[in-house]
């Protein structure tokens, strides 16, 4: 018993880390997808996605956040409610059926400007390579789910701003 006692400081709480809001994407996913009674290949067609692909996602892949993007859609929900669980309502597409996700690399590479931070400093704060900044920033890819909240996180920004420009603009609205 001794030796348990010592095993454990009186007083203090273990800190863990908190779960990621994407974390239950797989969930949401699911749930709305039977709201709508539909099944994976009406939603892989609806989204112009293979039957595959949304397979994998309702698995646990991660997927970009193009692909949730195009899920949403086909679900009438938030891009932001599918990848976070934050509720709000679907926004409308963009002109021509551009994705709010294309512009992630822009409003992360903005904000990261006006925060006056390097990308190696900040890939470092998200747990990421400084150098997987570089092809997200320019557009050349599109991030994760995860990727974006991790960035958002680091930079204490909501991820639905950061991933679909959902929200309020931290640089026009600091706060």
């Amino acid at each position: 018993m001794a030796m348990l006692e010592g095993a454990v400081i009186s007083g203090h709480v273990v800190q863990g880390r908190r779960r990621p809001l994407h974390a239950t994407l797989v969930v949401r996913l699911k749930k709305a997808r039977q709201a709508l009674g539909m099944d994976r290949a009406p939603l892989s067609l609806a989204a112009g996605l293979s039957v595959n692909t949304v397979a994998n996602v309702e698995r646990g892949s991660m997927p970009g956040l193009d692909t949730v993007e195009k899920l949403a859609r086909a679900l009438r929900v938030s891009p932001c409610y599918l990848a976070y669980g934050v509720e709000g309502d679907a926004p409308p597409p963009l002109a021509g059926g551009a994705l709010r996700a294309a512009g992630c690399g822009a409003r992360l590479q903005q904000l990261r400007e006006h925060r006056g931070l390097s990308k190696l400093c900040l890939g470092a704060t998200a747990g990421l390579a400084g150098s997987a900044l570089f092809p997200i920033e320019s557009g050349r890819v599109i991030p994760s789910v995860a990727t974006a909240e991790a960035l958002a996180k680091a930079l204490d920004v909501s991820p639905c701003w950061l991933a679909f420009g959902e929200g309020a603009d931290p640089i026009a609205e600091p706060g």
